[in-house]
């Protein structure tokens, strides 16, 4: 369901719309709950399309889906990652035939064989805390493939020896960030102080199936790792995402690693995420002023300015809450661009 993506709409907003419960509307986009007749029409009236689009839809992805498990040749796993775009990233060089791309595909997760690869990421074991899009599910050969750059990029940073009570102290510092406009400093910045603080901070772009916008996870030497996709291109789904994942590590070091297929919305942990995104973005002191914020672009800017972050931030909490629309404001978001 792109069109959602697009819009940028929480499971809550998603369920208003078309009248159901969280809990169904969860389902529904996990692909647990089918697109019946009756959803079909409601989705046609809210989101455009007809009725038989979406239960086209419906059929395309029961045929189409795929168990990491049932796959049974290294030729027909190859075709169900994300070759193409891969290959567009850099992570793979391009015309490649099918025995040698298979190869490159197997040197690119540093795996034997298929059966290896299984092992480290089929199913379950694929064991991140996810921070992932409430509209639409996650290919797992899309996410694999995702994974596994992060893990191939955090092996070139030198990073100090994890601290949790130092990398708490930073949160402040690392919310003044929020601040710069050019990312090419501010990830900078911010990849340098999570490495002192023993925390791997990659920026991986997420390939098509990939649904992800941010992980949380520690690799096989107990070092945590921090991957976001940047996903949507904009300042406060970016920042919010990255406390996400902080919350997690600060939160929930214990139950790392953990896997989530179901989206973040009825999931304890990800609600403890959430507000701990929440308090690090908008501090206690502050939310009580902006949920009584009044909507200009004027108020805006003097109220993120005093709360000490960017105004897109400050936009996207108030569209959270529900206080603003998802169109309203959008202008004081920073936009970014892939290069």
């Amino acid at each position: 369901m792109d069109i959602l993506d697009e819009r940028g709409m929480s499971i809550e907003a998603f369920s208003l719309l078309i009248d159901e419960t969280p809990s169904f509307s969860q389902s529904l986009i996990s692909g647990k709950a089918r697109i019946t007749a009756r959803i079909a029409l409601k989705l046609s009236e809210q989101l455009g399309s007809t009725k038989d689009f979406w239960l086209t839809r419906e059929d395309q992805f029961r045929n189409e889906r795929h168990s990491v498990r049932s796959i049974q040749s290294l030729s027909e796993w190859a075709r169900l990652l994300p070759i193409s775009d891969m290959k567009k990233f850099g992570w793979l060089s391009p015309g490649k035939k099918q025995k040698s791309l298979v190869e490159a595909c197997l040197n690119f997760f540093d795996v034997p064989s298929l059966e290896a690869w299984k092992e480290t990421y089929g199913d379950n074991s694929m064991q991140s805390a996810f921070r992932k899009s409430a509209i639409r599910e996650a290919d797992d050969f899309a996410v694999a493939a995702w994974l596994r750059q992060g893990e191939i990029l955090s092996n070139r940073i030198k990073i100090n020896k994890w601290d949790k009570r130092k990398f708490l102290s930073a949160l402040p510092e690392l919310k003044r960030l929020t601040w710069y406009k050019n990312p090419s400093l501010f990830l900078r910045k911010l990849q340098e102080i999570c490495a002192n603080c023993g925390v791997y901070l990659v920026v991986v772009r997420a390939p098509k199936g990939c649904s992800i916008n941010g992980a949380a996870r520690f690799n096989k030497r107990g070092s945590p790792i921090i991957q976001l996709s940047f996903r949507y291109l904009s300042d406060d789904h970016f920042w919010f995402t990255f406390f996400h994942e902080c919350g997690h590590l600060v939160l929930h070091e214990n139950k790392i690693p953990f896997f989530e297929n179901d989206g973040m919305s009825l999931d304890q942990a990800e609600e403890e995420a959430n507000l701990f995104a929440s308090n690090q973005l908008i501090s206690l002191e502050f939310q009580p002023k902006l949920l009584n914020l009044k909507p200009s672009s004027k108020d805006i800017m003097s109220f993120a300015k005093k709360a000490g972050v960017s105004p897109g931030i400050v936009v996207g909490q108030l569209q959270h809450y529900h206080l603003i629309g998802y169109n309203q404001f959008n202008h004081l978001k920073r936009r970014f661009q892939w290069k």
